[in-house]
């Protein structure tokens, strides 16, 4: 997985990152709803880029948390969808990262780490393709369980 830095500080990702995302916000009051699985594309210091098959509410008063696994820890950020597309692939939505003192805190923490998670995640793809191509030319075939 790469990430290529354009304009703005935004990281485009090669391959998508996966987060849990659930509401935990509505209209200023706590809620707690379900955990579903999306595809984060894109980072920014502003909010990021994600993809859903739900079609997901969009309101400034609806505040939604992203978990997002980096190693052995979560990081957990906070914001609110501004907008969506419909696509082949499913809706793409636009979210912005809500600016308080804890998620800047956290958003920190991601910025740092993701770019050292990317890393180990190739080296682990890299050692995954070598042992692939090592292991098909062989005449026996492991069965790992």
């Amino acid at each position: 997985m790469n990430m290529q830095k354009h304009s703005e500080d935004i990281l485009a990702l090669d391959s998508p990152v996966y987060s849990h995302m659930r509401i935990i916000r509505m209209f200023g009051k706590k809620k707690e709803s379900k955990f579903t699985v999306v595809t984060i594309e894109k980072m920014s210091q502003r909010g990021l880029s994600f993809r859903s098959f739900l079609r997901l509410p969009i309101n400034e008063n609806v505040v939604w948390s992203f978990q997002i696994r980096l190693g052995e820890s979560y990081l957990v950020v906070e914001g609110v969808i501004l907008n969506a597309k419909l696509t082949q692939q499913g809706y793409a939505y636009e979210m912005q990262w809500n600016m308080s003192e804890e998620n800047s805190e956290q958003l920190d923490q991601l910025a740092v780490r993701l770019p050292q998670m990317i890393k180990l995640y190739n080296k682990a793809a890299r050692s995954y393709n070598l042992y692939s191509n090592d292991k098909a030319s062989r005449k026996q075939i492991d069965l790992l369980c």
